[in-house]
């Protein structure tokens, strides 16, 4: 099958997939890498290099086209290398797997294989792991601030709470005032006679004057007239 031929494989089974064809231009990579990459594509987050042999002679060469795609993922998240399926006989599973590049078989027929998936490149997993860490951060700030807030309400309620255990305390020595107060006017009502009962009981005797001529020289008159000043 031909270069074109097994590109035009490759662009259409990862786009249909969702990733999205790129271009030189649009990632950040020394110049003397470009010649070990044929399709460039961006999935989510992840940027996906294809180096393409259409013609496999040894396995040394597929040895040297490792090497350099293993370079690659200093600054690449995720590196295959594609092959015709024809030249399966001359891969090495393991040297794949060690070195984290992808495999991909095409068959004449353009059928796209996956064999071996790529493993993320150490930069991505420090990214991933660098993101895992940040967020955690942020929600360890979220959760402080969020304490620190209901701290703040419970200090304000602890302070309402003060306020009305004050004001019941003044409210308690008032109603006490006003009881002690009450207790005393009802003592002194029981007490004894007032000043207005002790007048009303007291009798009064006209002067000598005032009684007919029969009474003025009554005994009788003499001793009311005593107990009254006596009372």
């Amino acid at each position: 099958m031909e270069y074109s031929s097994l590109i035009n494989n490759l662009k259409e089974y990862f786009t249909s997939r969702g990733f999205q064809i790129l271009v030189k231009g649009e990632i950040q990579l020394p110049e003397e890498f470009f010649e070990y990459i044929d399709l460039l594509f961006r999935d989510a987050r992840n940027i996906v290099a294809i180096k393409l042999i259409p013609d496999l002679i040894s396995k040394d060469q597929l040895t040297e086209v490792l090497t350099k795609a293993a370079v690659l993922r200093e600054y690449i998240d995720k590196v295959y290398v594609a092959i015709s399926a024809k030249y399966k006989a001359l891969v090495n599973g393991r040297l794949f797997t060690s070195s984290g590049i992808g495999l991909i078989l095409v068959s004449e027929d353009g059928e796209i294989n996956e064999v071996i998936p790529p493993r993320p490149s150490p930069r991505r997993t420090k990214e991933i792991i660098h993101t895992e860490i940040v967020n955690e951060i942020k929600a360890l700030r979220d959760e402080i601030l969020r304490l620190k807030r209901q701290y703040s309400d419970l200090a304000r309620k602890v302070e309402e709470l003060k306020e009305l255990a004050k004001e019941v305390e003044e409210l308690r020595g008032r109603v006490s005032e006003l009881s002690a107060s009450l207790e005393r006017r009802e003592v002194i009502s029981l007490g004894g006679v007032s000043v207005r009962e002790k007048e009303e009981a007291t009798v009064s005797i006209p002067n000598k004057e005032e009684l007919p001529s029969y009474l003025r020289d009554n005994p009788w008159l003499q001793v009311l007239s005593r107990r009254g000043k006596e009372r």
